[in-house]
This record gives C-alpha cells, structure tokens and sequence, in this order.
C-alpha cells in the first residue's frame, strides 16, 4: 500500500476519535490536533520498523490534514474539505518537482463516513466490534465498507481508563492490500473548538507536476 492509501486509511482511522467514546454522545470532537508517530514494519523481519513523525488536524464535518515526514526527507501531505482532496509530495531537492494529486471529495476523501464511526465500541451496518483484551478492542468492518475503505479491521489499544481518545495508546489498521499492519500511536492530543479554515485548504507551491483523479 503506497503512501496515498495510506494516508486514505489513516484519514478513515482518525474518524475514531472520541470526546467520550459513547455510543449516545458525540464520538468526534469538534476539532483536533494531534501528534502521532507512524510505525512503518518492514516485510524483512531482520530490518527495524520505520517511525514516522505525523501531525493531524481534524474539525467536523469532513475537514482533515495530515504531514509526515520522514528521516530520509520524504514530506508528504494530505488534506481535504468537503469540496476538494489534495495528496502532496514536496521535492527532495529544490531543482526537482514537487507531486501533486487532487480530486473530488466526494470520491477520495473519506472523512464522509466520520459519521457511522461516532457509534463508538458498539456493533452496527458499518462494522462488528470485539473486545480482544482488557482496553483493547477490534472493529471489522462489513465486506462493503470493506472494499471501500480498503482495509478490513482496526485494533484499539487503551493506555488508561476512561475509553476515550485521549487514552488511546494505538491504531493497528489491517488492508487486504498491504502485508504487514500499518500501525500509529498517539504522542498527545489536543482538542479545539474550532481550527483555521486555511489548515483544511492547499496552495500549490510553484514547481509541482499535477495529476487530476478521476
């Protein structure tokens, strides 16, 4: 799964977060920023795992962001509004180009299904939930969210009580398309009631080859 996926499947896995982790209230804050740590595992088990530093930027309804970037200078971002989805990646030196692909929201952002996620720890059409383990639970998703999505089952892993995102220790996101999990661990959260518009929007720097998806 390339970075592009991944970003898709990490903009569906921050839809888990919770103010309360209820099924009743509000599983989404209006707003987020957070830093997490991306673990990269390596298909050679002989190699070490990759951590990639990651900040996220979430307000409702269907605002996201997200940069990475890597020790090697790999700078990657994706961002999307309710009208626009943009997957950037910045040049590694200044004479190349940056790579620049954007699309419809309506297609390749997939913050749309926020909504079924705020259901919480509670079994629904969009996905069953299993408790593996004290403060850890799966959601596997339904063969159509599935195929959509991407990726088939989301491990949580809790740190403390209460169940609520400021105590989530872990995502461990498994793709059908991918080997090994894709996995990211919260370094701290802050919630916001609201964040700048101008985090949700991209201004494409001079230099950049564009790809429309259609």
């Amino acid at each position: 799964m390339g970075v592009v996926k991944a970003f898709l499947l990490l903009g569906m896995l921050v839809a888990m977060i919770d103010n309360g982790f209820t099924a009743t209230k509000g599983f989404m804050p209006n707003a987020f920023e957070g830093e997490f740590v991306q673990i990269q595992k390596s298909r050679n088990p002989r190699k070490k795992s990759k951590e990639v530093p990651t900040t996220i930027y979430y307000q409702k309804p269907r605002n996201f962001h997200m940069h990475s970037k890597t020790e090697s200078g790999q700078d990657t971002r994706y961002i999307c509004n309710k009208e626009t989805t943009w997957f950037y990646s910045a040049p590694f030196t200044p004479d190349a180009k940056g790579q620049l692909r954007t699309g419809d929201s309506s297609k390749f952002c997939y913050v749309k299904i926020f909504d079924a996620l705020n259901r919480g720890l509670k079994s629904n059409s969009i996905y069953s939930v299993k408790k593996l383990a004290e403060r850890k639970y799966e959601l596997s998703f339904s063969k159509e969210a599935s195929e959509e999505l991407q990726f088939d089952k989301v491990e949580l892993a809790f740190d403390d009580m209460p169940l609520n995102f400021k105590n989530i220790e872990s995502l461990t996101m498994y793709s059908p398309t991918r080997k090994t999990p894709f996995i990211l661990k919260r370094k701290s959260i802050e919630l916001k009631n609201e964040l700048s518009s101008d985090l949700f929007n991209f201004k494409v720097p001079e230099n950049t080859e564009t790809e429309v998806m259609k």
